[in-house]
């Protein structure tokens, strides 16, 4: 089923299905139903562009372009099946196609979507064990970056210490899961009560009645005021006023923007705090009992309290779009509120661009993932002497300060090159591991835009073998209500691989051996892996979702990679 000269747009319900029949549906304009499987991408023409008419949101190319015919086209990636937010969800999956043939209207309806949040028994809206998850995957990325910054003072971390965070969560699989409501307690815990105890108060100058005696300060106003009462003498002044004169006087408040912005800071944070015990915590009897749990409890009932100090019944609620005022950003009380004021309502945002685009994070773990496998088989060689991998050039993981569409590791951070066996002259080979957004810049990869994966393994044999690659698909199964099994998953990715290596080897004359390897997402078995495939041995590593079991992913990845190896050199 190649893509005729008209049809400018395709829709693949998988990453791999570029043009794979029965995995492949035509976009025309109007409505398009389709199963949703958690990564769906679409193929666009070169000459055609995407855009959606109220998101504003720039769809990122996906991997290199690719040749079909005669026309050049290139895979987007696109967002969840239930978009965030209800004006979001009255437009979901519209997108706007224009061409040398004209714009068109495309509306994507996808099934069987996992929700954002259902309706509780108590008619409130509670989010759902898919949204909590994605929280905890961002929070994770936070934590990352936060520990570099504070260990290397730039977004750069060793893959031994991302090895190290990893266990850690492991460690900490009886607790809820970290939130930036948490970081908040554990910072200002024991400081928030002294901010507020000793906020900033400011002396206002007005005029007003007073006895006359009383007068201490007068300005221009006054002085008119006085000239335009009755009498000659003050006495005579007064006594026309009630023995009153108006003057200048000092007034406390602590209205001031510093303490607007203290008291909504304070607002927010019991509102979190509120949302996560309901949430994360809920009635599960170990957590309930947990420290993070007694942490933000704890929390939340001083914030409750400091709220109910008399001044800030005066103090009104900050105006949008204020710029923070020297006390904000040089007062050692109230500098790191700022900071953690400005994360809080950026969370909101940032919340819904993730749901949006959770495929895309998960692309992201699946490639710290693969990494760490590699560097850990590489690490074992250095340490004990023995492994097939030899890392040539050290690596460390770079990381986004802020989210791209979900994205948060900066591609070309992977660990690599190695050398593969290289203790067998006869296997000999190096390794290479490339990013799908600098594929277009590599020699191999920049020819298999069609395959839609995430990660390309390049291996090139020292001999006059041909060079292969390794496609790594990470696919968001946990984002689906409807899922197929792991075999029939692994069965049509291999069935894909069968497809394009006829395409690639005609117009290609040193077109590399084509193997294929998946990493899928699991909401079902949180905090387990399990590896399997099909009778073709395609292999598919189960990684949970929940990040607690990442850890326990590095053996199974391990013997995924080491299985293809065994099988291909």
């Amino acid at each position: 089923m190649a893509m005729a000269a008209d049809v400018e747009a395709q829709l693949h319900l998988w990453p791999w299905s570029t043009e794979v029949p029965g995995q492949t549906k035509d976009l025309v304009e109007g409505e398009s139903k389709y199963p949703f499987y958690g990564s769906p991408v679409v193929s666009l023409s070169k000459k055609a562009e995407f855009w959606h008419p109220r998101r504003h949101e720039k769809y990122y190319s996906f991997g290199p372009p690719f040749t079909s015919e005669v026309e050049h086209y290139q895979l987007y990636e696109i967002p969840h099946a239930v978009p965030a937010g209800k004006e979001q969800q009255k437009n979901a999956g519209c997108l706007c196609k224009r061409s040398q043939l004209g714009a068109k209207d495309l509306r994507l309806s996808p099934e069987n979507g996992r929700e954002r949040t259902i309706p509780g028994k108590d008619g409130k809206q509670h989010e759902t064990l898919l949204a909590r998850t994605v929280l905890s995957w961002s929070q994770l990325f936070d934590d990352l970056l936060d520990q570099a910054l504070e260990r290397h003072r730039e977004p750069r971390l060793p893959w031994d210490e991302f090895e190290e965070t990893l266990t850690k969560l492991k460690d900490q699989a009886n607790q809820p899961r970290k939130a930036l409501i948490l970081n908040i307690a554990e910072t200002l815990q024991t400081r928030l009560a002294i901010v507020v105890s000793s906020a900033r108060k400011v002396l206002l100058r007005e005029r007003r009645m007073m006895p006359a005696g009383r007068v201490s300060e007068t300005d221009v106003a006054c002085l008119e005021w006085y000239l335009r009462q009755p009498g000659i003498t003050a006495a005579q002044k007064a006594a026309a006023n009630r023995q009153t004169l108006m003057g200048v006087a000092r007034r406390e408040s602590w209205d001031t923007h510093e303490n607007r912005i203290l008291k909504d800071f304070l607002s927010l944070c019991r509102k979190e705090s509120t949302r996560y015990l309901l949430a994360e915590v809920g009635n599960n009897p170990n957590f309930q009992k947990s420290e993070r749990a007694e942490k933000i409890t704890a929390f939340r009932y001083l914030c409750a309290d400091l709220l109910r100090q008399p001044f800030f019944e005066s103090v009104s609620r900050p105006e949008p779009g204020l710029r923070p005022n020297y006390v904000l950003q040089n007062d050692h009380r109230y500098r790191e509120i700022w900071k953690l004021y400005l994360r809080l309502l950026r969370q909101e945002d940032e919340e819904d661009i993730l749901w949006d685009w959770q495929a895309r994070t998960w692309a992201d773990v699946v490639r710290l993932l693969v990494g760490r496998a590699l560097h850990t088989m590489a690490k074992k060689r250095s340490e004990t002497g023995t492994g097939i991998f030899q890392e040539i050039l050290k690596s460390s993981l770079h990381l986004f300060r802020e989210q791209r569409l979900g994205a948060r590791v900066q591609p070309g951070c992977e660990p690599g090159p190695f050398i593969l066996y290289p203790d067998d002259p006869v296997k000999q080979a190096v390794m290479e591991v490339v990013h799908s957004s600098l594929a277009e810049k590599h020699p191999v990869a920049k020819s298999l835009g069609r395959l839609g994966a995430h990660l390309y393994l390049v291996i090139h044999p020292f001999g006059p073998s041909r060079t292969k690659v390794i496609a790594v698909w990470a696919v968001h199964t946990a984002g689906t209500w409807c899922c197929p099994s792991w075999e029939e998953i692994a069965r049509s990715a291999r069935e894909a691989l069968d497809w394009h290596r006829p395409i690639l080897g005609g117009r290609a004359a040193n077109s590399p051996d084509l193997y294929g390897l998946i990493a899928a997402s699991d909401l079902e078995s949180m905090g387990s892996c399990a590896f399997s495939g099909d009778e073709h041995k395609l292999p598919l590593v189960q990684i949970t979702a929940d990040q607690s079991g990442w850890s326990d992913a590095n053996v199974w990845l391990e013997a995924a990679i080491e299985e293809i190896l065994g099988g291909i050199m």
